[in-house]
């Protein structure tokens, strides 16, 4: 066979294979838009009205009927499941009236200790979770932390900004540092010792090889078994056309050193211009400071949650309009969805589920067939949900959003179908 045939024998072979993957993804896709079309909604048994907009939401591990949601403003309302009317406790996250951002970005209970906490991007404070009474605030003043996790085993804080820190509190009143972990394949963790949380701001390095480089941490969370840190992190780069680069980075726990670098380059804001820099100050010189924004967020596509699912077998990262999930530790993508509106994401604490949250509801999908379970939505049609969370025996799920309601739904029956 002359040279020139087996060319085009390889080219109707690629294409063919082309079009095979591009029909079965087709195919795939429209069976899922025809699965979701053909079920009934699901409503939910209880609607709570929090107030303002909703950022997070957590189940009582002790006490299955208590619910707490958190947002804009400083307050965090404790609801009981069996009273829509009014929150069992409301909690004020800041105490005093100095002027700072008060928006609760995280609460989260520990497993073991029978405490809670929460926090803004300057306050942290620790609860007693039986009587809800303040066992302490600790303040950032200089340098504010702008995510937060606690570690499945409960003794374990992680906060980050410009830095990743691990935090020993297993005693809340005793808070000690233990790790600054590396920005860089070739860095190093700082190993600490018994650093206080109170001298937090003196950790606080721009320990950056390269002045050009700015990170920003905006997610974190830990693997279940406590082997495996992931954070969400922009980093700005001057020198390069494309200046915000959207990662997620995945450090080992036993060695404290970086595992994974996972690059979302459908974030990308992209000129192929080589000329694109000098044109925006052009652009900026004449006064024209638009800079054609519109055309650029339609290319933005920014990552909004990041989870280890809670049987260590996948690892998922969700954009406006995208998920992809892993398989866990060997990094193949083991599903992806794309353009589908998607504002939060949540595994099912018995690794059966996984919810997409969005503009109309919940989503609520299998984890071994990947297909669609039933469809959760409120009252209103066009209800948005952004934070989720399922019950710690996976047979509820809460929702909310923007309009500050807090709902509930049962799917104990569907979870066991």
């Amino acid at each position: 066979m002359s040279f020139l045939k087996k060319s085009l024998l390889i080219i109707v072979v690629f294409i063919t294979i082309g079009l095979l993957g591009y029909s079965t993804w087709h195919q795939w896709n429209s069976n899922q838009v025809s699965i979701l079309e053909r079920m009934e909604p699901i409503r939910p048994i209880a609607e709570f009205s929090h107030g303002d907009s909703i950022r997070s939401i957590t189940f009582s591990p002790k006490h299955s009927d208590l619910i707490v949601s958190a947002g804009e403003g400083k307050k965090i309302k404790v609801w009981n499941r069996k009273n829509t009317e009014q929150p069992e406790f409301t909690l004020i996250n800041d105490p005093t009236n100095v002027p700072r951002k008060h928006d609760v970005n995280f609460i989260g209970f520990s497993p073991i200790d029978a405490w809670f906490l929460s926090k803004s991007d300057r306050v942290l404070s620790i609860w007693d979770a039986t009587t809800w009474k303040r066992i302490r605030t600790i303040y950032f003043d200089r340098y504010p932390s702008s995510a937060e996790a606690i570690s499945p085993i409960g003794h374990l804080l992680a906060t980050a900004n410009i830095d990743l820190i691990l935090w020993d509190i297993s005693n809340p009143y005793e808070i000690n540092g233990l790790v600054i972990f590396p920005k860089r394949m070739e860095e190093k963790a700082i190993l600490l010792e018994g650093v206080s949380f109170s001298e937090q701001d003196k950790l606080v390095s721009y320990r950056l090889h390269d002045s050009t480089l700015l990170h920003g941490y905006q997610l974190v969370d830990f693997s279940h078994d406590e082997k495996w840190i992931a954070a969400h992190v922009k980093v700005h780069d001057h020198k390069l056309v494309r200046e915000w680069i959207d990662t997620v980075i995945i450090w080992n726990l036993q060695t404290k050193q970086i595992h994974k670098i996972i690059e979302n380059t459908s974030s990308e804001i992209l000129s192929t211009d080589e000329d694109a820099t000098q044109k925006k100050m052009v652009i900026m010189n004449e006064g024209m400071r638009k800079m054609d924004l519109k055309s650029q967020s339609q290319h933005f596509n920014p990552i909004r949650s990041i989870k280890f699912s809670p049987d260590n077998r996948y690892f998922a990262m969700s954009t406006l309009n995208s998920l992809t999930i892993w398989s866990f530790p060997d990094w193949n993508i083991y599903h992806e969805i794309i353009n589908q509106s998607i504002y939060g994401f949540e595994f099912s604490p018995d690794g059966k589920m996984f919810a997409t949250a969005g503009l109309g509801g919940i989503i609520l999908w299998s984890v071994e067939s990947l297909t669609p379970i039933t469809i959760l939505t409120g009252n209103d049609y066009l209800t948005s949900i952004s934070a989720t969370a399922f019950s710690h025996d996976s047979s509820m799920i809460a929702g909310g959003g923007s309009d500050g309601n807090l709902l509930l739904w049962d799917v104990r029956n569907i979870n066991e179908k």
